[in-house]
C-alpha cells in the first residue's frame, strides 16, 4: 500500500475516477490517504481522519511513504483558522483555507522533507483539551455566509456536514463526514427544550432519511449550510428559514457532543 498527502488548497475527491463524476468530499491542505487502487489518470483513496473513499485525479496526488504518514498523523498539529491565507515557499506559495492541517509546524514554519514553509496566519494547536462552546462557536462564525457546495469543505464552498466536520476537527474531535454518520455520534437529547449551544441537530426528509446537520448556537437559533452558511430560528418541529419565512428542515434527533 503507498501513502499520499493533500499538498495543495483543496483536492476534489470524487465517487467515480472522472472529471465528471461527483463529488464527495474533498480534501484539505495537510490531510493524510492511503491509496488503494491506480489508475492511468486517477487513484482511489481512503481519506485517514474519516476513512472516507473515492478518487482523485492522479494529477493531484503527492506520495509520501509509510514512515512519513505515521509520523506526520502522530506528530502534533495545527488547524488554520484564518478564512484563506498563503502558506509561503522559498520560490511558490499556497493558498491555503479555513481548516486546514498544518503538521510540522512549530508557530511559524511547516516542515516537510529539506523544504521550509512560513505560515503567519491564525492556526490552532489540536490537543485533547475539552472543546469550550464558546471557542466552538466562535470558529463556526468564520464560515458565515460560505456558498453551499455539495461535497465541499472550505469557505469557497462547503455542505453541511463537511461544516460540521471541519469546526470539530479544528479542537481534535473526529467526526464522520455524512450527516447519517454523524448522528450516530454522542448523547440523545430528548426534547428542543433541553438542548444547548454546542450540541448538534439533525434533519430528515421525506423518506425519513438524515440528509441535514447544524450547530445549536443558542436555545432557538441554528448554524448551518442551505444555500450559504446561514443562522436559522430553531425549535422542535425543525429549521424556520428566516428569508422565505417557512419551515425548511424537519428535525429529527439532537445529539450531544461536548
Amino acid at each position: 500500500m503507498s501513502y499520499g498527502i493533500a499538498f495543495l488548497s483543496i483536492i476534489p475527491v470524487r465517487d467515480n475516477p472522472s472529471d465528471l463524476a461527483e463529488q464527495t468530499t474533498q480534501l484539505l491542505f495537510g490531510e493524510t490517504y492511503r491509496v488503494l487502487t491506480k489508475k492511468k489518470k486517477w487513484i482511489e483513496i481512503i481519506i485517514d481522519h474519516d476513512q472516507y473513499s473515492g478518487w482523485i485525479s492522479a494529477k493531484q496526488h503527492k506520495e509520501i511513504s509509510q514512515e512519513e504518514s505515521k509520523a506526520i498523523n502522530e506528530a502534533n498539529c495545527w488547524r488554520t483558522i484564518e478564512l484563506v491565507y498563503p502558506l509561503a515557499g522559498k520560490n511558490e506559495h499556497i493558498p491555503i483555507t479555513l481548516g486546514s492541517r498544518l503538521f510540522n509546524y512549530d508557530g511559524l514554519q511547516l516542515k516537510f522533507r529539506k523544504e521550509r514553509w512560513t505560515y503567519n496566519g491564525q492556526a490552532v494547536e489540536m490537543n485533547e483539551d475539552p472543546i469550550k462552546v464558546k471557542v466552538l462557536i466562535k470558529a463556526a462564525m468564520r464560515y458565515l455566509n460560505a456558498p453551499y457546495q455539495w461535497g465541499g469543505r472550505s469557505p469557497l464552498g462547503i455542505d453541511c456536514s463537511g461544516f460540521i466536520q471541519n469546526i470539530f476537527l479544528c479542537f481534535n474531535k473526529y467526526l464522520p463526514r455524512d450527516a447519517s454518520q454523524q448522528a450516530s455520534v454522542g448523547q440523545v437529547v430528548h426534547l428542543s427544550a433541553e438542548a444547548k449551544a454546542g450540541d448538534l441537530a439533525f434533519f430528515d426528509n421525506e423518506e425519513g432519511n438524515i440528509t441535514h446537520v447544524g450547530l445549536i448556537i443558542e436555545n432557538d437559533k441554528i448554524i448551518h449550510a442551505s444555500g450559504k452558511v446561514r443562522i436559522d430560528h430553531f425549535d422542535h418541529y425543525g429549521i424556520y428559514n428566516l428569508d422565505i419565512k417557512k419551515y425548511s428542515h424537519k428535525l429529527r434527533v439532537i445529539k450531544r457532543l461536548i
